[in-house]
């Protein structure tokens, strides 16, 4: 009923479900974190929980983004779950960063799954003995060189520019509708 404009709703909208969003995701970090018997330490636990949120709230942008981008629900399912798969083959999970193709190896940056592995690798594998793990760290074997907090803000910085693109399409998507 234009009562008012794309980027105050859409702010409005983010500024709302963020609380929620970081209680949930919080309290689900809580839980998980204990149960899978990841380092004691706080500092451990603090900077996990960091980055668990920062992938949450870099998934909510890109639902967000593919949500916006069409204007139909099953065109934005279809196309997400197609551009999810390039996305996670080159985070360097699947495919090793120093065998990839050097003509494909520029992806592996565009890969928002690279940034969440690589810091929760390092949170939890450096500076631990790797006598541990029968001389295997998978901080190393990975290839993972861009470092724990770079990699935050990157999840965070991706996080914030896929909503930026999301307000943006949702402003062509209202224009185009009416």
């Amino acid at each position: 009923s234009n009562l008012y404009g794309v980027v105050p709703y859409f702010v409005g909208k983010t500024i709302v479900e963020t609380p929620v969003g970081l209680i949930i995701t919080f309290l689900y970090g809580l839980i998980v974190y204990y149960i899978v018997g990841l380092r004691t330490e706080a500092q451990y636990y603090f900077i996990f929980n960091l980055v668990y949120v920062g992938c949450a709230f870099l998934a909510q942008g890109m639902g967000l983004l593919f949500g916006c981008a069409f204007n139909n629900f099953n065109t934005a399912m279809i196309v997400t779950q197609f551009s999810l798969m390039p996305i996670f083959l080159f985070s360097g999970f699947l495919i090793n960063q120093a065998n990839m193709p050097i003509w494909l190896a520029w992806l592996r940056f565009l890969s928002p799954f690279r940034y969440i592995i690589e810091a929760a690798s390092r949170n939890e594998f450096d500076g631990v003995s790797t006598s541990m793990f029968e001389g295997y760290n998978p901080v190393t074997a990975l290839n993972l060189d861009i470092g724990l907090w770079n990699c935050i803000i990157i999840i965070f910085a991706m996080g914030i520019g896929y909503r930026i693109l999301a307000c943006f399409f949702l402003k062509m998507l209202v224009r185009k509708v009416g």
